[in-house]
């Protein structure tokens, strides 16, 4: 439809414009600067977001130094008074292992991405992102990551634990990306791989080590 041409069309505006901005503008050419950007952004997150969290507005900061340290541990156990979307922890806990289970991962919970951390460290978390922060993470990790400029081809292969709407949205008419589950057994990536044929590969160095000794 015409709607939906014209979304994907802003969609991917916006994405260039997040990609143009990181790799020709987003520079400091001096600590002084580097440190009055983040200054900046400091007091933006003090009087913008902030202040949409029950948690840290009950606590009523007014200067970033008396923002009270937290670990994971903490963070999870006020999740669903720390996030400012309104999104419950067992809701997005719910949401999230499903997806693991029925490897469906396009599912949302009120038009937000979620995700989970692998859990390395005895104690998963949870991470939330919107349609906004989605654009503007795959504009600037394009920016970073690509060996050239963003109107070349390029064919990304991911080898994760789980996929994700972020990583989705970097398909474009120039850039193509590929999910390989990490679940399953590497032999039956490798005739997809060859056929997929990807210039840039991304995956964890054990599983690296391992393509690059089936490749040989």
């Amino acid at each position: 439809s015409l709607s939906g041409s014209l979304k994907k069309l802003i969609r991917k505006l916006i994405i260039f414009k997040h990609y143009l901005f990181t790799k020709y503008f987003f520079k400091f050419d001096d600590r002084k600067s580097l440190l009055a950007w983040q200054k900046k952004q400091l007091k933006k997150m003090l009087k913008v977001n902030l202040v949409k969290s029950k948690f840290y507005k009950d606590l009523e900061i007014k200067q970033f130094e008396a923002l009270p340290l937290i670990d994971k541990t903490i963070m999870m156990a006020n999740f669903d008074t720390i996030n400012t979307v309104g999104v419950k922890k067992n809701e997005a806990f719910d949401l999230a292992l499903k997806a693991e289970i029925n490897r469906n991962f396009t599912p949302k919970l009120n038009n937000i991405t979620i995700g989970l951390s692998s859990g390395t460290s005895g104690n998963r978390g949870i991470f939330l992102v919107n349609e906004k922060e989605t654009l503007k993470w795959v504009g600037t990790i394009l920016a970073k990551t690509l060996p050239s400029n963003i109107f070349k081809k390029h064919k990304i292969a991911f080898f994760l634990r789980a996929n994700s709407n972020l990583y989705k949205a970097i398909n474009s008419q120039n850039i193509k990306f590929l999910f390989f589950d990490l679940l399953k057994p590497v032999e039956e990536h490798f005739e997809e791989l060859n056929k997929f044929g990807p210039s840039i590969l991304v995956a964890p160095p054990s599983m690296l080590r391992i393509l690059a000794q089936a490749k040989a």
